[in-house]
């Protein structure tokens, strides 16, 4: 998923790439946000947690809104 790609993007300094592939994310979905990211998450489990966590700094390094 485009989301996912932003965010590593993101996260390892290749932020016009980052920029790009969110973009590409907010065509399909427009509407999305990091509140709506983190509401349609299922899980309970720490790690996941953690991680995610992570994956939305890159959304919000990239410019997805909150």
């Amino acid at each position: 998923q485009r989301a996912y790609l932003a965010s590593a993007l993101m996260l390892v300094g290749r932020t016009t790439e980052g920029r790009a592939a969110l973009a590409e994310f907010r065509k399909a979905k427009p509407s999305a946000t990091i509140a709506s990211l983190r509401a349609a998450a299922r899980s309970t489990d720490a790690a996941f947690i953690a991680q995610q966590e992570r994956f939305f700094e890159g959304l919000r390094m990239a410019g997805l809104p909150e």
